[in-house]
C-alpha cells in the first residue's frame, strides 16, 4: 500500500503539505458522538512544524465557544517534565543517588485536526467526499478542496470497520477499509489563509517539554520517535450543522474534559468553561461571552474571574479588584438547581421549547432523547439550552454585577483605577515596558511572567496596587462584602427562594429578578448603609470573627436568612408591591408569601448567631476577661466533667442519658443576653415590626466548610 501511496502523492503534485502514515481506528458507541483516529508518530524535529497549542490559534479577542484548552503551566514543564526526559537533570525522588539508566515513555498526544482561518478556528469541516482508485482498491476521503485527505485500503471482510460518507453528488455513501496503514494528508494554515492545524488538546506539557529540550540539547532526545494521535469529529462538517451537530470545538472540548475527568487536573476555571455538560457551564460561557459583545465588554470581563488556574480558588474571588468569579456563578446555581428541576424548567421557559427539546419522531426520556435535567441534556438539547440560557439566565448576572446599584458603583471604583493606569500607557520610560504589560494582564489577560526581570517586576507591582486601592476604596465604601463568594452564593439562593414563590404564583422570572435587585439596591443605600458591616454585633459569629468572614457553610445559610429578612420589612414589601402591581398577578397573596418568609427569618438567622457564639465561647472562654476567675473554673470543671462522661459512653461504662450536661447549660447562659442583645439590634437595623423569636433548641453547629 505505501508504494501505492506514494505514487498518489506524485500524481497529486504535492496539494498537501502535512503528510503522515498511521493506523486508522473509530471511536464511537451507540449513544456517543463518533470520533475517528489516527495513530502515528514524529519525529522530535518534527514537532514544532507539524503541532500546534492551543494558544496559537486563539483571535485577538476572546471567544469562549471557541476556547478547547487551558492554557500551558511553564512552571510544570520545567521544573516536573523536562528533567524527567533529560538524564542531565533528573532526579529520582526515591532515591537521589541513583544513575541506573531508567526505562520512559509518554501516553501518545492526543491531536486535534481543526479547521483554522489565520488566528480563528472554524466551528466546521468542509463538506467529505468519497471517491476511488481506478482500480477500486483505494479510497479518499476529502474535506473540501484541500483541507484535509485520508487515504484507506479498500477491504471485503465482514468484520473490517465501517465507514460513512459523501459521494460528489452529496449522496451518502458506505465504505469497508482495512485498519491498518492510512495516509494522512492535510494543507497546513498559514497566516490569513484556511487551512487546518493539529492542535493538542492533551500532552501540550509533554510537547513543550519535547520541544524545549531538543532546541536546548537534540541529542539528548533524537532517536525518540513521539507517540500522536490525530483525532477527527466526521460529523463536524457543513452538511450537517444544521441538523444540530456538534461543532469541532464543542467536540474537542469534551473530549479535553472526558481525557481529564478531574477538576484538579484541568483547573477550576477551566473545567467549568470547557466543559458542555451541566447548565452552570453553558450559563458561564454565555455570560463571559455576552459581557464581551458590550462596548465596554474587556473592561466588563476584567472584573469577572474567569481563568483561575488552580481549583482550589476557583470558587472564590482571589484578586482583590475582581467582582465576582465563574466558580462562584457555577456553585451557587448548582447548590440551587442540581435537585430542583421544576424551578430550572420555569426559570428557562423550558415550557416554550418542549418540542424542540422533545421531537415528535424521539421517545422522551430515552437514552437518546433525555428529560432535560440539570446535568442531563443531548446535543441537540444542549444547543436550544444555550438560546434559553442567552435569553434568561444570563441577564439575571448582567443586571446583579452590572445594573444593581452597589455592584455598579463597585465596578466604577475599579474603571476609575484603570483609567489612571491608561494615562500611564503612553510614559517615555515605563510605558511600554511596565504599564502596558500591566494593563495587559487586567485587561487582556496576557499574564506577565513571574520571573526576575525588574520590568516585570513592576508591572506585577502596578497589578497589586491597583487591587489594593480597589479594596481599600471598598472598604470605605461599605462595598467590600460584595466581593465574597459566599455573600453571592447567598444572594443567589436568596433569590432561589423568590424564584420558587415565583413559581407557585406564575410569576415572570424577570419580576422576580427585578425584586432581587430592588432589595440588593435597599441593603445597600444610604438607609440602610452598614447594615451588613462586620461592626454590627449580630454580624459577629454568624458571618464574621472581627473583620474576616467565617468561610463556613453556616455562614451562607445566615446571609441568605439575612437576606430574606428583608422580606420582613414594611418598606421593602411596599417596593415589591410596585414592581408587581398592573402584572396580573394575585399580588396580595404573593406579597403574603413573601411576608411570610420575611418574618421566619430573622430567627433562624438569630439560630446562626447563637451557634456561633456558643462554639466560639467554648473555644474561647479561658481568655474572657468578662469572666471571673471563678466562672471560668466553674465552666472548666463543667467541661472536664462532660469529657470524662463521653469518655465513659464511648467505653461503653455509661449510658448516654447519664452524660453531664451542666457545661452545655452554663454555655447556654452566658448566650442568652448575648443573643438578647443580637436580636435587638438586628431589629432596629432592619426596622423590623415584629420581635425576633428564637428556639432554644437547635442542631449542633457544624464545621462544613464553604
Amino acid at each position: 500500500m505505501k508504494e501505492e501511496m506514494e505514487v498518489n502523492l506524485i500524481d497529486d503534485e504535492k496539494e498537501y503539505d502535512i503528510e503522515k502514515i498511521g493506523s486508522y481506528g473509530k471511536f464511537s458507541t451507540k449513544t456517543s458522538y463518533p470520533i475517528e483516529y489516527i495513530l502515528t508518530s514524529l519525529r522530535p524535529d518534527q514537532l514544532s512544524e507539524y503541532l500546534t497549542f492551543a494558544k496559537d490559534v486563539r483571535p485577538k479577542e476572546i471567544d469562549f465557544d471557541l476556547l478547547m484548552q487551558r492554557d500551558l503551566d511553564e512552571d510544570r514543564v520545567r521544573n516536573e517534565i523536562a528533567p524527567y526526559l533529560d538524564p542531565d537533570t533528573y532526579t529520582d525522588p526515591k532515591n537521589p543517588d541513583s544513575s541506573l539508566p531508567r526505562a520512559l515513555f509518554f501516553p501518545p498526544l492526543l491531536v486535534a485536526v481543526a479547521p483554522v482561518e489565520g488566528k480563528s478556528m472554524g466551528g466546521y469541516y468542509d463538506n467529505e467526499v468519497c471517491s476511488f482508485s481506478d482500480n477500486k482498491k483505494l479510497a479518499y476521503r476529502k474535506w473540501g478542496d484541500n483541507l484535509f485527505k485520508i487515504t484507506y485500503q479498500v477491504s471485503n471482510s465482514a468484520t473490517a470497520p465501517l465507514i460513512n460518507s459523501y459521494d460528489a453528488n452529496g449522496d451518502s455513501v458506505n465504505i469497508k477499509v482495512k485498519p491498518g496503514q492510512v495516509l494522512f494528508e492535510g494543507w497546513r494554515s498559514k497566516k490569513s489563509s484556511p487551512g487546518i492545524r493539529l492542535i493538542v488538546i492533551d500532552g501540550q506539557h509533554r510537547l513543550k517539554a519535547l520541544q524545549d529540550i531538543y532546541e536546548r540539547k537534540p541529542e539528548a532526545i533524537d532517536d525518540l520517535q513521539v507517540p500522536v494521535c490525530l483525532l477527527f469529529a466526521p460529523n463536524s462538517q457543513d452538511r450537517l450543522k444544521d441538523k444540530g451537530v456538534l461543532s469541532v470545538p464543542e467536540v474537542f472540548r469534551q473530549l479535553f474534559v472526558d481525557v481529564n475527568n478531574t477538576a484538579e487536573t484541568v483547573g477550576g476555571h477551566f473545567n467549568i468553561l470547557l466543559s458542555d455538560n451541566n447548565i452552570g457551564s453553558l450559563v458561564c460561557r454565555q455570560f463571559c461571552s455576552n459581557l464581551l459583545k458590550k462596548e465596554d465588554g474587556k473592561k466588563r470581563l476584567s472584573v469577572v474571574e474567569w481563568n483561575t488556574k488552580k481549583a482550589k480558588d476557583s470558587s472564590n474571588v482571589v484578586r482583590k479588584y475582581s467582582l465576582t468569579s465563574i466558580g462562584v456563578i457555577e456553585k451557587a446555581l448548582r447548590e440551587c438547581f442540581k435537585k430542583s428541576p421544576s424551578e430550572l424548567e420555569y426559570w428557562l421557559n423550558l415550557k416554550a421549547v418542549e418540542s424542540n427539546l422533545y421531537p415528535d419522531d424521539e421517545e422522551k426520556g430515552s437514552i437518546e432523547c433525555p428529560v432535560v435535567d440539570w446535568d442531563t441534556f443531548n446535543s441537540v438539547q444542549r444547543k436550544c439550552l444555550a438560546e434559553q440560557v442567552n435569553k434568561y439566565a444570563v441577564p439575571l448576572f448582567e443586571n446583579i454585577f452590572f445594573g444593581s446599584k452597589p455592584y455598579k458603583k463597585a465596578f466604577e471604583i475599579f474603571d476609575q483605577e484603570l483609567i489612571k493606569l491608561e494615562q500611564k500607557l503612553e510614559d517615555d520610560k515605563k510605558g511600554l515596558t511596565v504599564y502596558t504589560p500591566a494593563y495587559e494582564q487586567i485587561v487582556d489577560y496576557m499574564q506577565i511572567p513571574d520571573d526576575k526581570q525588574r520590568d516585570n517586576k513592576e508591572a506585577l507591582a502596578v497589578v497589586k496596587a491597583i487591587g489594593n486601592a480597589v479594596e481599600e476604596k471598598l472598604e470605605d465604601s461599605g462595598l467590600r462584602i460584595l466581593q465574597y463568594a459566599l455573600y453571592q452564593r447567598a444572594l443567589v439562593a436568596f433569590w432561589f427562594e423568590l424564584l420558587q414563590v415565583g413559581n407557585i404564583f406564575n410569576v415572570d422570572p424577570e419580576i422576580i429578578t427585578k425584586i432581587l435587585i430592588s432589595i440588593l439596591d435597599e441593603q445597600h443605600s444610604d438607609e440602610m448603609k452598614g447594615v451588613l458591616s462586620y461592626k454590627r454585633g449580630y454580624m459577629q459569629y454568624s458571618v464574621f470573627q472581627g473583620s474576616t468572614i467565617i468561610t463556613l457553610e453556616e455562614t451562607r445559610k445566615a446571609l441568605k436568612n439575612l437576606f430574606l429578612s428583608f422580606l420582613g420589612r414594611e418598606q421593602t414589601l411596599a417596593h415589591i408591591q410596585d414592581i408587581v402591581k398592573d402584572t396580573g398577578i394575585n399580588d396580595h397573596d404573593f406579597l403574603a408569601k413573601l411576608k411570610e418568609k420575611g418574618d421566619l427569618a430573622p430567627s433562624e438567622f438569630i439560630k446562626s448567631f447563637e451557634k456561633g457564639f456558643i462554639k466560639d465561647f467554648k473555644r474561647t472562654y479561658t481568655l474572657n476577661q468578662s469572666l471571673s476567675p471563678a466562672e471560668k473554673d466553674k465552666i472548666q470543671q463543667a467541661e472536664a466533667k462532660q469529657k470524662q462522661h463521653k469518655k465513659e459512653y464511648r467505653d461503653k461504662t455509661r449510658a448516654k442519658e447519664d452524660i453531664s450536661h451542666e457545661f452545655d447549660d452554663l454555655v447556654g447562659s452566658y448566650s442568652i443576653k448575648t443573643r438578647e442583645r443580637a436580636s435587638a439590634e438586628l431589629k432596629e437595623a432592619l426596622n423590623l415590626s415584629l420581635d425576633i423569636i428564637s428556639e432554644d433548641s437547635y442542631e449542633e453547629y457544624g464545621d462544613e466548610e464553604a
